[in-house]
């Protein structure tokens, strides 16, 4: 079977805007930061879900339902998380997801924060920091993905938040230097386990993200740590998406955790037909896994399958619930939020918004709310 999420985001060209991924941005504890970092990823075509505080996260499951997770600290650094929370997020890149860091996230690392977590991280770590009034990116080792659309060098003024910049001079065995400015390596990434992690050595502050081609640079990130899918023998089989009445959409995400070990083995974008035929390849190794499938406004649910190296796997038919508005995998106050802001309208009006359209029949109204309201307090499996 092809490398589906690869050949689709391939055939297009590599245009940033091509390859849709979901990404939760962790809060940084100022609204405009916040705000502006959603715009940003937004602006290239990403699915941007703001989620809780970075000194916080007491929901540890709801990072699994996104193909991309983006650490800031700006405004909320004093803080440690427990062994239970950075395992968390170890255990999300491991299974295949993408993680993007800021600067604070870096500085702090230097001073034995995310003690666990640091393994994941590219970059060679460092207390040392300035407050550069300019940040510049010459391109240092190249690749398709992250380049894409952006000049060799270029460069923005800055934002300082307590500082602007940690003065990366290394980065470990195996990871490579994307960016730099002078000496200082700007932005760094890596494979690590199933999943990609890219370090940023700027806070991305307001004047960061407001540049074109600083939100280029995003758009593609997010692009790259999400497009490294697994490329073992397939699965198929067929999912019903509850209440559905208009057109499936094309694709569906499916992630992969060894049943043995319960250690995650990848995650991929698979195709997800008219008629609900869902196709996707597998881990690389064959055996016995558990596959979460996930669409779009639909709750998770888990299939039980064994892949061969001898042909494609069929699950069955799997049903996922409706009502997932803002896709953090759980139905409750954050959709019906959104159902509201936009009930009454229609396809076409401005406060219409498809994922509050929860059958699909162009309208927003009461067929919706009743469909939320019978599974508000649902949750996807994980």
């Amino acid at each position: 079977m092809k490398r589906i999420a690869q050949t689709l985001f391939l055939i297009a060209g590599l245009a940033t805007s091509s390859w849709s991924a979901s990404v939760y941005v962790f809060s940084c504890g100022n609204v405009d930061n916040d705000n502006e970092t959603v715009a940003a990823f937004q602006a290239s075509g990403h699915d941007v879900i703001l989620g809780q505080g970075v000194n916080t996260f007491l929901n540890l499951n709801v990072i699994s339902a996104f193909d991309v997770v983006y650490l800031p600290a700006n405004h909320n650094w004093g803080f440690y998380w427990d062994l239970a929370q950075e395992t968390a997020m170890v255990n999300y890149v491991n299974s295949g997801g993408g993680l993007i860091t800021a600067e604070w996230i870096l500085w702090m690392t230097a001073f034995s924060s995310f003690s666990t977590l640091r393994s994941v991280f590219p970059a060679v770590e460092t207390t040392s920091y300035d407050g550069r009034g300019i940040a510049s990116y010459t391109r240092d080792q190249s690749d398709p993905i992250i380049n894409a659309g952006l000049p060799n060098n270029f460069s923005m003024f800055t934002t300082s938040i307590a500082g602007v910049h940690t003065n990366i001079v290394a980065v470990k065995a195996g990871a490579k230097s994307f960016y730099r400015d002078g000496t200082d390596i700007m932005v760094s990434g890596w494979d690590y386990g199933n999943g990609r992690v890219v370090n940023y050595s700027t806070v991305n502050g307001a004047n960061q993200l407001q540049d074109a081609n600083f939100r280029t640079l995003l758009g593609n990130t997010v692009t790259w740590v999400s497009s490294n899918p697994p490329t073992g023998p397939g699965i198929q089989g067929t999912v019903v998406l509850e209440d559905m009445v208009g057109t499936y959409p094309g694709t569906a995400s499916v992630r992969y955790i060894d049943v043995a070990t319960n250690v995650g083995a990848g995650r991929t974008t698979a195709l997800l037909s008219p008629a609900g035929i869902l196709t996707a390849d597998g881990p690389d190794v064959p055996g016995n896994y558990r596959a979460v499938i996930k669409a779009s406004r639909w709750l998770s649910r888990v299939v039980t399958v064994t892949t061969s190296a001898s042909g494609t796997a069929n699950f069955g038919t799997v049903t996922l619930l409706n009502g997932d508005c803002n896709g953090d995998n759980e139905v409750g106050p954050g959709d019906f939020s959104i159902l509201a802001s936009a009930f009454g309208s229609f396809e076409g009006d401005p406060e219409y918004q498809s994922r509050a359209d929860l059958n699909g029949d162009g309208e927003v109204g009461p067929v919706d709310f009743s469909i939320l309201a019978r599974n508000f307090g649902e949750f996807g499996d994980i």
